[in-house]
């Protein structure tokens, strides 16, 4: 009776840290007001940048990550949106630029731009202001430089010269330069009388080559304007050059500026107005691209791969600790948070796929997204037949990991930029790059199993012979999983480039990749068949899958040559060897001697 009332009480405690789990991940969180100015209603304006409508609060993420590493700016103790930063920038730069949006940790940079050496890494433009002139002049001289052979400290002090290009560009994009009182009447009713007026004829062309300048450093364009039956997109200094030349006044343009002024002049009730009446005419006008923006806004304030990280890790922790204390309840309360956070997962993956209208694996960043969220969902399925934690332990592990990594490739900016069209629009690159992603994803579980099977092997005396079964059968059937799929994505890239290409195959250091996953996981299976193997060794050889791996999805596309080469980058190469290093030293502990081993096993 008493342990039915035990089972009854963690039964219901369960469900509660679920129930407040799933309310923590699903429940967006939108800016606040800020001064009675409605912030989430501005957060919501679709702009155009680089190709693809967006929402200025993803404009303003995006910037941030590359600017900060963060998506909110930390300020007098608190946390602000990036919204709120965005719209200060924009009207009341004076009050941004004193905001330390600025990440720099490299200490040559520092000393550099003559900032202060100590343990603060964030810093506003006006302390980097002063140093602008020697930072583009050094900055040019780097660009010539190839960027392989660039220094740690050119590498970073051309990201901060980069990071202040895109401040200010930022900072021109919604700028809406004042106009004369009279000007606006005259251009509309009067142009000619303009030509009278030499006074207000200087004053134009001042107006007018400042709306040129905007125009150009514009980093995106926030004014739609009719073009027939549709609507396009141009910056406000082209919108403002229309309006002097043409006498043309573009709505968006009057309610922006109207915004600006009451932002400038602390009029919330102002600011409201015009961006409920600006709200109103896109929902009129733009129904369509409001609606996305509103949807993209909602992903956005979810923020489902920050939470999955989060919980993931805590999934972690109730792992080890069920291996300690409690087995039963912890690993009963892990595999339910695991649902949760595959779930969040899964939310985030399908909110991008109908966002941009494009399958799940669309560049770098969505198949590190894509790989961890396969790799979770085929250890849920191992640990359902083996419900040992082992299955559990691995997604908990790649799901963290590979959500780090996507969160690290978010740095560059938008992670739902345009596709090129060649890659637009092909049934077989789909099938391929989501196969061939799949293959990568599965051979990680297999490495991670792997992994755990040698330390818990050689550092615990935990490894009983029921333990290393189970690890040995849902590696060895990972591994046939990982062939398969690895190899009909070789085959589906290998069309898709006979069409695209003129090709079937063509010994491209990615294409080499792929053929090499292939062919060792064969190996694999081929030494076990014949016997060269044994359990111990199929382990150890899965471990060094992650080596062939993680250079197949992550290293060639730093090689700079090929024709699937992303680019070189220095903190990358960092961390993928430290992580090829870690692999083969595992490996090298699985092919101990097993009298070194603290468990006791045969093979």
């Amino acid at each position: 009776m008493k342990e039915e009332i035990n089972l009854k009480k963690n039964s219901f405690l369960f469900n509660l840290l679920v129930l407040g789990a799933l309310i923590w991940a699903f429940f967006p969180i939108f800016p606040h007001s800020d001064s009675g100015a409605d912030l989430a209603l501005f957060s919501r304006f679709p702009v155009l940048q680089e190709g693809r409508v967006k929402p200025l609060d993803t404009v303003a993420r995006s910037s941030l990550l590359v600017l900060s590493h963060k998506e909110s700016v930390s300020t007098k103790g608190q946390e602000l949106p990036a919204s709120k930063w965005l719209l200060d920038l924009v009207s009341r730069p004076e009050v941004a630029d004193m905001e330390k949006v600025f990440c720099i940790d490299n200490l040559d940079v520092l000393g550099f731009l003559n900032l202060p050496q100590t343990a603060q890494r964030y810093f506003s433009f006006n302390q980097i202001a002063p140093s602008w002139d020697r930072l583009e002049k050094k900055a040019n001289s780097i660009e010539k430089i190839s960027a392989k052979s660039r220094s740690s400290f050119e590498s970073a002090l051309l990201e901060v010269e980069e990071q202040v290009v895109l401040y200010q560009r930022l900072k021109f994009s919604l700028e809406t330069p004042e106009l004369p009182d009279s000007l606006p009447n005259l251009l509309l009713k009067n142009p000619q009388s303009i030509a009278k007026d030499k006074h207000l004829q200087k004053e134009l062309s001042g107006i007018l080559t400042r709306s040129n300048f905007i125009d150009q450093s514009a980093y995106f364009w926030a004014i739609p304007v009719s073009s027939g039956n549709q609507y396009g997109w141009i910056s406000s200094g082209k919108a403002i050059g229309q309006l002097l030349m043409q006498g043309t006044l573009s709505q968006p343009l009057l309610f922006y500026h109207r915004m600006e002024d009451a932002r400038k002049n602390s009029d919330p009730a102002a600011f409201n107005a015009a961006a409920n009446s600006y709200n109103e005419w896109l929902q009129k006008n733009l129904p369509s691209q409001w609606r996305w923006s509103r949807y993209e806004e909602i992903f956005n304030a979810v923020s489902p791969f920050w939470k999955g990280i989060i919980l993931y890790f805590i999934v972690f922790i109730s792992l080890a600790l069920s291996w300690v204390v409690a087995p039963e309840r912890l690993m009963e309360l892990a595999m339910r948070l695991l649902v949760v956070a595959w779930s969040v997962h899964s939310f985030g993956i399908l909110c991008r796929i109908i966002i941009q209208g494009r399958p799940p694996v669309t560049n770098l960043y969505s198949s590190a997204v894509f790989i961890g969220w396969v790799a979770v969902l085929l250890c849920w399925i191992l640990e359902r037949k083996f419900p040992k934690g082992f299955a559990a332990m691995t997604a908990s592990i790649i799901g963290f990991t590979t959500l780090i990594i996507a969160h690290h490739l978010a740095m560059t900016g938008d992670t739902m930029e345009m596709m090129r069209a060649v890659l637009n629009s092909n049934f077989w690159l789909s099938t391929h790059v989501s196969s061939i992603t799949i293959g990568y994803a599965s051979t990680f579980v297999a490495g991670t199993l792997g992994i755990l099977y040698i330390l818990k092997g050689v550092l615990t005396p935990s490894l009983d012979k029921e333990a290393a079964k189970a690890l040995v059968q849902m590696t060895y059937g990972i591994i046939c999983f990982s062939l398969f799929f690895s190899f009909v994505g070789t085959v589906l890239g290998g069309i898709w480039a006979d069409q695209s290409w003129g090709r079937f195959w063509g010994w491209d250091p990615k294409e080499n990749g792929a053929l090499l996953i292939v062919l060792w996981n064969a190996i694999i299976l081929h030494a076990r068949w014949g016997g060269f193997i044994r359990e111990r060794g199929l382990m150890v050889m899965a471990v060094l899958g992650n080596v062939i791996t993680s250079l197949s999805w992550f290293g060639v596309n730093m090689l700079g040559i090929g024709l699937h080469s992303y680019g070189w980058m220095d903190k990358a190469f960092f961390w993928l060897s430290i992580f090829i290093l870690s692999q083969l030293a595992i490996a090298a502990l699985g092919g101990l001697p097993l009298g070194y081993w603290k468990s006791k096993l045969q093979s």
